[in-house]
């Protein structure tokens, strides 16, 4: 997994943004994120993604933090 910072249009519009992806698996938009207190939950949400199996994180299992500030789910391409 890395970390990697991003310029895209819909992600400057927000503050502290995140995009957790995979070319395999769904890729998961956050924003809004209080900055100084999200690491923790952005970690445990990595570890859930990583441990998917395709990257569905139910909502109800993503911490308590990002529950609510999704921005957008975006299914993997197949070739």
């Amino acid at each position: 997994m890395m970390l990697r910072r991003s310029n895209g249009l819909v992600m400057r519009q927000r503050r502290a943004a995140i995009a957790i992806a995979s070319s395999e698996n769904t890729t998961l938009m956050f924003g809004d994120l209080p900055a100084l207190n999200s690491a923790t939950a952005i970690v445990q949400l990595a570890t859930q993604y990583a441990f998917s199996g395709g990257g569905a994180v139910p909502r109800r299992d993503r911490p308590a933090l990002l529950q609510k500030v999704i921005m957008a789910r975006i299914p993997p391409v197949r070739r």
